[in-house]
């Protein structure tokens, strides 16, 4: 069986290494980024089945991130879930505007996510 690879762009350590763990269980190969950046030059090389990002990163930000990688063939359509602290409204339609495929809310449920990914990838 061909293992669904998943990039998590999140500049927290503990955040990244926790969807980690978690992940690589239940049959995923999980790359880390830890900042915008790097995500999108992973992103490139890795070529995920599915993207995890958040917001709020130094330099440049998860928004910035999603909006690249709509504007490239390569992840314009890959599914891209925003994982982050910020729950207000104009977070939320920005990212829908950017079309993000999915936004959770720190702290997030591990179940709610694993859903999610089955349904998306």
């Amino acid at each position: 069986m061909i293992r669904k690879k998943i990039l998590v762009i999140d500049d927290e350590p503990e955040m990244a290494e926790l969807l980690k763990m978690r992940l690589e269980p239940k049959g995923y190969d999980v790359e880390v980024s830890y900042c915008g950046k790097e995500g999108l030059e992973k992103a490139k090389d890795v070529r995920p089945d599915a993207v995890l990002l958040d917001i709020m990163m130094p330099n440049m930000d998860g928004l910035e991130v999603l909006r690249d990688m709509r504007k490239n063939p390569n992840t314009r359509n890959l599914p891209i879930i925003m994982i982050t602290a910020k729950s207000d409204t104009g977070s939320i339609f920005k990212s829908k505007d950017l079309r993000a495929t999915d936004y959770i809310i720190k702290p997030i449920d591990l179940v709610e996510l694993e859903k999610m990914l089955e349904l998306y990838i």
